[in-house]
């Protein structure tokens, strides 16, 4: 009994650890690009005014950069969400048994009527 206590006692450890590696995924997301949006004009006049003469191409390359940063990292977080709370998986499964219910209770119901 002890050693199946252990068992459970790890896995929940390891959920809680894995759910503490997500919040601080989201944290460092919300503070950096937070940052990185509040010092949008910053780095692109730096660019400008350090390197002089800058091709204007560049500098809208370095914009929209700066700008998809946040989009493709919460990508990469969203996914995290989705293996860490386990999202799809639970949602499916939740289902399946649902519909095993669903036809065990129909097959139930045919066999009192014959």
């Amino acid at each position: 009994m002890q050693q199946f206590e252990e068992s459970t006692y790890q896995k929940a450890r390891r959920r809680v650890k894995s759910v503490k590696g997500f919040y601080d995924h989201l944290f460092a997301y919300i503070v950096i690009n937070i940052m990185i949006v509040f010092f949008r004009k910053y780095i692109i006049d730096f660019v400008n005014n350090k390197t002089g003469n800058v091709n204007e191409g560049f500098i809208e390359w370095l914009d929209w950069n700066i700008l998809l940063t946040p989009a493709i990292w919460g990508i990469g977080l969203l996914i995290h969400a989705l293996f860490v709370f386990k999202i799809k998986g639970n949602a499916i499964k939740n289902w399946e048994e649902r519909k095993i219910q669903e036809y065990m209770q129909q097959e139930e119901q045919s066999t009192t009527w014959e």
